[in-house]
């Protein structure tokens, strides 16, 4: 056995692991079960396999269906100036969106198995399969969360009035239910006093203003 570092929760971890594909095998008391410990990791993690899979067949499913992805704004900064435009919504995962056609559409998953074909058979902008297997793949990206700015404003706008409070950030984010961690750094608080400011937003009609007088 050996031993590597892992992180987890912000530390680094020093675990014990095997040195050879013969030892692993010895360890799980069977001949090739390091073999298809890698093969099942590729499988089920690597972004040209069932991420692949997942993604192209529930977007294959709202092609025929006609249902479309929740949308959010988006605000980016293009040649100096603030541009917001609609982009699907990062927080509706293939998993969610599917259950949402399938709820509106009364069908069940296996409805659609005409559609495997062509996801097994869809290629990429290079030609190649995009369902394939590929040891040097790693896990598919999740669409990037971007934080418009003007949550991110909002945020600091929150902070400064913390400060005047008198209390510390985490007491702050204890009281709201915020998810904060402890050696959290400044950019990673604002986010998260963001994301807060942003669900707010969406439950209530008040203002943006109005919500940092409450917060």
């Amino acid at each position: 056995m050996n031993t590597k570092n892992y992180d987890c929760l912000g530390l680094s971890w020093l675990l014990p692991v095997t040195e050879s594909v013969d030892e692993f095998d010895q360890k799980a008391g069977r001949v090739g079960a390091c073999h298809d410990e890698a093969v099942n990791n590729i499988v089920y993690r690597a972004g040209t396999m069932l991420p692949a899979v997942r993604y192209l067949f529930v977007e294959a499913i709202a092609k025929e269906t006609g249902i479309k992805r929740n949308q959010v704004q988006e605000t980016e900064t293009v040649d100096g100036k603030e541009v917001t435009k609609m982009v699907d919504d990062p927080k509706e995962s293939d998993g969610k969106f599917l259950n949402k056609i399938l709820a509106q559409t009364g069908k069940k998953v296996e409805d659609f198995t005409h559609l495997q074909a062509d996801v097994l058979a869809h290629t990429d902008k290079n030609g190649q399969l995009s369902v394939r297997f590929d040891p040097k793949e790693r896990e598919r990206k999740e669409k990037k969360d971007t934080m418009p700015k003007r949550y991110l404003d909002g945020a600091g706008l929150v902070l400064i009035k913390i400060k005047a409070k008198n209390i510390t950030v985490h007491q702050w984010a204890h009281k709201k239910g915020v998810a904060l961690a402890a050696d959290a750094d400044e950019t990673t608080t604002i986010l998260a006093i963001a994301a807060f400011i942003r669900e707010a937003e969406n439950k209530t009609p008040d203002t943006l203003a109005d919500k940092y007088s409450k917060l």
